[in-house]
C-alpha cells in the first residue's frame, strides 16, 4: 500500500499538493503551521490537502491496490 501511495502522491498531484501533504502527513505540520512557512491562508491550505487527497482517492494505482487487496 505504501508503495502504491507514494506513486500517487508523486504522480498524480501538482506540487503543491504534494508539498502540503506531505508536511501535514509525513512532517506533523499543521495548517496554520503550512500555511505560515507558505505564506498562503490556512483555508488555502485545507482545500489543497482536501483536493489532493480526492485525488489520491481516485488514483487508479490506489483503486487497483485496493482490489487486489
Amino acid at each position: 500500500m505504501k508503495k502504491a501511495l507514494y506513486e500517487a502522491i508523486k504522480e498524480d498531484l501538482t506540487e503543491r499538493q504534494q508539498e502540503m501533504i506531505i508536511m501535514y502527513f509525513f512532517d506533523g505540520m499543521n495548517m496554520q503551521q503550512i500555511a505560515d512557512e507558505l505564506g498562503v491562508t490556512k483555508g488555502n491550505v485545507s482545500i489543497t490537502i482536501r483536493r489532493g487527497l480526492r485525488r489520491i482517492k481516485n488514483s487508479k494505482k490506489v483503486k487497483k491496490f485496493i482490489e487486489t487487496a
